[in-house]
Protein backbone atom coordinates (compact mmCIF):
# COMPACT_ATOMS: atom_id res chain seq x y z
CA UNK A 1 0.00 0.00 0.00
CA UNK A 2 2.83 2.39 0.74
CA UNK A 3 4.24 1.72 -2.72
CA UNK A 4 0.89 2.90 -4.06
CA UNK A 5 1.16 6.15 -2.16
CA UNK A 6 -0.91 5.24 0.89
CA UNK A 7 0.08 6.48 4.35
CA UNK A 8 -0.07 3.81 7.04
CA UNK A 9 -0.31 4.59 10.75
CA UNK A 10 -0.39 1.68 13.19
CA UNK A 11 -2.82 2.39 16.03
CA UNK A 12 -2.49 0.03 18.97
CA UNK A 13 -4.21 -0.32 22.33
CA UNK A 14 -1.00 -1.56 23.90
CA UNK A 15 0.04 0.22 27.07
CA UNK A 16 3.63 0.25 25.83
CA UNK A 17 5.02 3.47 24.38
CA UNK A 18 5.34 3.76 20.61
CA UNK A 19 9.12 4.19 20.77
CA UNK A 20 9.39 0.78 22.45
CA UNK A 21 6.82 -0.88 20.22
CA UNK A 22 8.59 0.42 17.12
CA UNK A 23 11.74 -1.39 18.24
CA UNK A 24 9.79 -4.63 18.77
CA UNK A 25 8.25 -4.38 15.31
CA UNK A 26 11.66 -3.63 13.85
CA UNK A 27 13.01 -6.84 15.38
CA UNK A 28 10.17 -8.71 13.67
CA UNK A 29 11.07 -7.22 10.30
CA UNK A 30 8.35 -4.55 10.18
CA UNK A 31 10.26 -1.33 9.61
CA UNK A 32 8.98 2.21 10.11
CA UNK A 33 9.53 4.20 6.94
CA UNK A 34 9.48 1.05 4.82
CA UNK A 35 6.31 -0.77 5.86
CA UNK A 36 4.46 1.95 7.76
CA UNK A 37 4.76 5.68 8.49
CA UNK A 38 3.94 6.17 12.17
CA UNK A 39 3.01 4.28 15.32
CA UNK A 40 0.55 5.45 17.98
CA UNK A 41 -0.30 3.58 21.19
CA UNK A 42 -2.85 4.12 23.90
CA UNK A 43 0.13 4.23 26.25
CA UNK A 44 1.31 7.34 24.40
CA UNK A 45 -2.07 9.01 24.88
CA UNK A 46 -2.19 8.15 28.58
CA UNK A 47 1.34 9.39 29.25
CA UNK A 48 0.67 12.62 27.36
CA UNK A 49 -2.38 13.23 29.56
CA UNK A 50 -0.22 12.59 32.63
CA UNK A 51 2.46 15.02 31.47
CA UNK A 52 -0.16 17.71 30.84
CA UNK A 53 -1.65 17.05 34.30
CA UNK A 54 -5.03 16.35 32.70
CA UNK A 55 -5.64 13.34 34.92
CA UNK A 56 -6.36 15.56 37.96
CA UNK A 57 -9.16 17.34 36.13
CA UNK A 58 -10.59 14.07 34.84
CA UNK A 59 -10.63 12.59 38.33
CA UNK A 60 -12.10 15.76 39.79
CA UNK A 61 -9.17 16.92 41.93
CA UNK A 62 -8.70 20.66 41.64
CA UNK A 63 -6.21 21.58 44.37
CA UNK A 64 -3.14 20.83 42.26
CA UNK A 65 -1.36 18.54 44.74
CA UNK A 66 0.75 15.60 43.59
CA UNK A 67 -1.34 12.55 42.74
CA UNK A 68 -0.84 9.22 44.43
CA UNK A 69 -1.48 6.20 42.25
CA UNK A 70 -1.83 2.52 43.01
CA UNK A 71 -0.95 -0.07 40.35
CA UNK A 72 -3.09 -3.18 40.11
CA UNK A 73 -1.73 -5.87 37.79
CA UNK A 74 1.43 -6.17 35.73
CA UNK A 75 2.86 -2.89 34.50
CA UNK A 76 3.96 -2.98 30.86
CA UNK A 77 6.33 -0.33 29.57
CA UNK A 78 7.59 2.92 31.02
CA UNK A 79 4.39 4.88 31.46
CA UNK A 80 5.27 6.52 34.77
CA UNK A 81 9.03 6.93 34.41
CA UNK A 82 10.32 10.46 34.93
CA UNK A 83 6.91 11.95 35.61
CA UNK A 84 6.69 14.71 38.18
CA UNK A 85 3.63 15.26 40.35
CA UNK A 86 2.88 11.55 40.60
CA UNK A 87 3.77 9.18 43.41
CA UNK A 88 3.30 5.42 43.49
CA UNK A 89 1.82 4.04 46.72
CA UNK A 90 1.62 0.44 47.91
CA UNK A 91 -1.67 0.90 49.75
CA UNK A 92 -4.79 1.62 47.69
CA UNK A 93 -6.28 3.50 50.65
CA UNK A 94 -3.65 6.21 50.13
CA UNK A 95 -4.24 6.51 46.37
CA UNK A 96 -6.03 9.20 44.40
CA UNK A 97 -6.60 6.73 41.58
CA UNK A 98 -5.89 3.12 40.63
CA UNK A 99 -4.07 2.34 37.41
CA UNK A 100 -5.29 -1.01 36.09
CA UNK A 101 -2.34 -2.68 34.41
CA UNK A 102 -2.44 -6.14 32.80
CA UNK A 103 -4.71 -8.26 35.04
CA UNK A 104 -2.62 -11.24 36.12
CA UNK A 105 -1.97 -13.33 39.21
CA UNK A 106 1.42 -13.90 40.80
CA UNK A 107 2.56 -17.43 41.52
CA UNK A 108 1.58 -17.01 45.18
CA UNK A 109 -1.89 -15.75 44.23
CA UNK A 110 -2.29 -18.59 41.77
CA UNK A 111 -1.33 -21.25 44.30
CA UNK A 112 -3.60 -19.78 46.99
CA UNK A 113 -6.60 -19.17 44.73
CA UNK A 114 -9.60 -20.69 46.56
CA UNK A 115 -11.04 -22.60 43.60
CA UNK A 116 -9.72 -26.06 42.83
CA UNK A 117 -10.33 -25.44 39.13
CA UNK A 118 -7.01 -24.03 37.95
CA UNK A 119 -7.85 -24.60 34.27
CA UNK A 120 -9.15 -21.02 34.12
CA UNK A 121 -5.54 -19.83 34.43
CA UNK A 122 -2.93 -19.77 31.70
CA UNK A 123 0.77 -19.29 32.42
CA UNK A 124 1.98 -16.10 30.77
CA UNK A 125 4.82 -16.50 28.31
CA UNK A 126 5.55 -12.77 28.32
CA UNK A 127 5.59 -11.66 31.94
CA UNK A 128 7.45 -12.79 35.06
CA UNK A 129 7.80 -11.36 38.55
CA UNK A 130 11.02 -10.00 40.06
CA UNK A 131 12.01 -13.53 41.10
CA UNK A 132 11.65 -14.97 37.62
CA UNK A 133 8.35 -16.73 38.32
CA UNK A 134 5.72 -16.66 35.60
CA UNK A 135 2.57 -14.58 35.98
CA UNK A 136 -0.82 -16.15 35.28
CA UNK A 137 -3.55 -14.88 32.95
CA UNK A 138 -7.20 -15.82 33.42
CA UNK A 139 -9.86 -16.71 30.86
CA UNK A 140 -12.58 -15.47 33.26
CA UNK A 141 -12.94 -12.26 35.22
CA UNK A 142 -13.83 -13.74 38.63
CA UNK A 143 -10.27 -13.77 40.05
CA UNK A 144 -10.17 -9.96 39.84
CA UNK A 145 -13.60 -9.03 41.18
CA UNK A 146 -12.56 -8.93 44.84
CA UNK A 147 -10.06 -6.14 44.31
CA UNK A 148 -12.50 -4.19 42.15
CA UNK A 149 -15.06 -4.32 44.96
CA UNK A 150 -12.42 -2.99 47.38
CA UNK A 151 -11.61 -0.10 45.02
CA UNK A 152 -15.33 0.69 44.76
CA UNK A 153 -15.70 0.71 48.55
CA UNK A 154 -12.84 3.24 48.66
CA UNK A 155 -14.64 5.30 45.98
CA UNK A 156 -11.53 5.24 43.80
CA UNK A 157 -11.39 6.13 40.14
CA UNK A 158 -9.71 3.50 38.01
CA UNK A 159 -7.65 4.47 34.97
CA UNK A 160 -6.85 2.16 32.07
CA UNK A 161 -4.67 2.66 29.01
CA UNK A 162 -6.02 -0.38 27.17
CA UNK A 163 -9.71 -0.85 26.44
CA UNK A 164 -9.40 -4.36 25.00
CA UNK A 165 -11.70 -6.82 26.74
CA UNK A 166 -9.54 -9.84 25.90
CA UNK A 167 -6.22 -10.61 24.26
CA UNK A 168 -5.06 -13.70 22.36
CA UNK A 169 -2.27 -15.66 24.02
CA UNK A 170 -0.65 -19.04 23.34
CA UNK A 171 -0.97 -21.60 26.13
CA UNK A 172 1.43 -24.39 27.11
CA UNK A 173 -0.15 -26.72 24.55
CA UNK A 174 0.44 -24.22 21.76
CA UNK A 175 -3.25 -23.36 21.49
CA UNK A 176 -4.56 -19.82 21.16
CA UNK A 177 -6.68 -18.73 24.12
CA UNK A 178 -8.30 -15.39 24.87
CA UNK A 179 -7.51 -14.03 28.31
CA UNK A 180 -9.04 -11.19 30.31
CA UNK A 181 -7.61 -7.73 29.83
CA UNK A 182 -8.10 -4.24 31.26
CA UNK A 183 -11.21 -3.34 29.28
CA UNK A 184 -13.17 -6.19 30.85
CA UNK A 185 -12.29 -4.99 34.35
CA UNK A 186 -13.28 -1.45 33.41
CA UNK A 187 -16.68 -2.59 32.14
CA UNK A 188 -17.32 -4.54 35.33
CA UNK A 189 -16.25 -1.57 37.45
CA UNK A 190 -18.70 0.67 35.57
CA UNK A 191 -21.45 -1.86 36.26
CA UNK A 192 -20.53 -1.65 39.95
CA UNK A 193 -21.13 2.09 39.76
CA UNK A 194 -17.44 2.99 39.76
CA UNK A 195 -15.78 5.75 37.77
CA UNK A 196 -13.50 4.78 34.90
CA UNK A 197 -11.13 6.92 32.84
CA UNK A 198 -9.86 5.17 29.75
CA UNK A 199 -7.52 5.90 26.88
CA UNK A 200 -7.04 4.26 23.51
CA UNK A 201 -9.60 2.92 21.09
CA UNK A 202 -12.59 3.43 21.02
CA UNK A 203 -12.09 6.83 22.70
CA UNK A 204 -11.65 9.97 20.64
CA UNK A 205 -8.26 10.77 22.23
CA UNK A 206 -6.30 8.33 20.12
CA UNK A 207 -8.15 9.02 16.86
CA UNK A 208 -7.53 12.75 17.26
CA UNK A 209 -3.85 12.03 17.86
CA UNK A 210 -3.64 9.93 14.69
CA UNK A 211 -5.24 12.66 12.59
CA UNK A 212 -2.96 15.23 14.18
CA UNK A 213 0.13 13.18 13.28
CA UNK A 214 -1.10 12.70 9.73
CA UNK A 215 -1.73 16.40 9.22
CA UNK A 216 1.21 17.94 11.07
CA UNK A 217 3.97 15.33 10.92
CA UNK A 218 3.23 13.50 7.69
CA UNK A 219 2.41 16.58 5.60
CA UNK A 220 -1.27 15.77 5.04
CA UNK A 221 -2.73 19.10 6.12
CA UNK A 222 -5.69 18.84 3.73
CA UNK A 223 -6.64 15.33 4.88
CA UNK A 224 -10.38 14.71 5.10
CA UNK A 225 -12.06 12.05 7.26
CA UNK A 226 -13.68 10.58 4.15
CA UNK A 227 -10.19 9.61 2.93
CA UNK A 228 -9.29 7.65 6.09
CA UNK A 229 -9.83 3.89 6.47
CA UNK A 230 -9.53 2.11 9.81
CA UNK A 231 -8.53 -1.56 9.52
CA UNK A 232 -9.13 -3.63 12.65
CA UNK A 233 -10.36 -6.91 14.12
CA UNK A 234 -12.25 -5.82 17.24
CA UNK A 235 -15.80 -4.50 17.36
CA UNK A 236 -15.64 -2.83 20.79
CA UNK A 237 -12.52 -0.81 20.00
CA UNK A 238 -11.63 -0.58 16.29
CA UNK A 239 -15.13 -0.52 14.80
CA UNK A 240 -16.95 1.37 17.53
CA UNK A 241 -14.21 3.98 17.81
CA UNK A 242 -13.92 4.65 14.10
CA UNK A 243 -17.69 4.80 13.67
CA UNK A 244 -17.97 7.28 16.53
CA UNK A 245 -15.21 9.30 14.89
CA UNK A 246 -17.01 9.10 11.53
CA UNK A 247 -14.34 7.31 9.55
CA UNK A 248 -14.74 4.18 7.45
CA UNK A 249 -13.82 0.77 8.80
CA UNK A 250 -12.62 -2.49 7.25
CA UNK A 251 -13.23 -5.39 9.62
CA UNK A 252 -10.68 -8.20 9.61
CA UNK A 253 -12.47 -11.45 10.48
CA UNK A 254 -9.56 -12.97 12.39
CA UNK A 255 -8.00 -12.43 15.80
CA UNK A 256 -10.43 -10.89 18.28
CA UNK A 257 -13.22 -10.82 15.70
CA UNK A 258 -12.94 -14.59 15.34
CA UNK A 259 -13.21 -14.85 19.13
CA UNK A 260 -16.38 -12.75 19.16
CA UNK A 261 -17.90 -14.89 16.43
CA UNK A 262 -17.12 -18.04 18.39
CA UNK A 263 -18.69 -16.53 21.51
CA UNK A 264 -21.82 -15.60 19.59
CA UNK A 265 -22.05 -18.93 17.75
CA UNK A 266 -22.17 -20.95 20.97
CA UNK A 267 -25.95 -20.57 20.80
CA UNK A 268 -26.11 -20.67 17.03
CA UNK A 269 -27.38 -24.03 15.79
CA UNK A 270 -26.43 -23.96 12.11
CA UNK A 271 -22.80 -25.09 11.94
CA UNK A 272 -22.79 -24.55 8.18
CA UNK A 273 -23.58 -20.86 8.45
CA UNK A 274 -20.93 -18.85 6.64
CA UNK A 275 -18.46 -16.59 8.42
CA UNK A 276 -19.79 -13.63 6.47
CA UNK A 277 -23.38 -14.23 7.56
CA UNK A 278 -22.41 -14.77 11.18
CA UNK A 279 -20.31 -11.63 11.01
CA UNK A 280 -23.33 -9.65 9.83
CA UNK A 281 -25.40 -11.10 12.66
CA UNK A 282 -22.84 -10.14 15.27
CA UNK A 283 -22.57 -6.60 13.96
CA UNK A 284 -26.34 -6.19 13.67
CA UNK A 285 -26.73 -7.48 17.20
CA UNK A 286 -24.10 -5.10 18.56
CA UNK A 287 -25.47 -2.20 16.48
CA UNK A 288 -22.07 -0.90 15.51
CA UNK A 289 -23.31 0.19 12.10
CA UNK A 290 -20.64 -1.53 10.03
CA UNK A 291 -21.67 -2.64 6.55
CA UNK A 292 -19.97 -5.67 5.00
Amino acid sequence: MRNNGKVIIIVSNTTGLSKDETKKYNDRGLIQGRHYDAFVTSGDIFREAMIKNEISMMIGIQNGHDLNYYIYGTLNGHLFEGLENYKKVEDAKKADFVYIAIPQLTLTQYESYPSSDKTIFKKSKSFKDEFGNSKFDSIVIEPFTGELKEFKELNLTIVIANNDLVAPEIDDEGQKVHVVRQGALAELYKNMGGKVISFGKPNDFIFKKVLDIAKNELDMKELEYSRVLMVGDTLETDVLGSNNFHIKTALVATGNMNYELLQYSRDYSDEEESLLTRCKLVIEQKKYGLLI
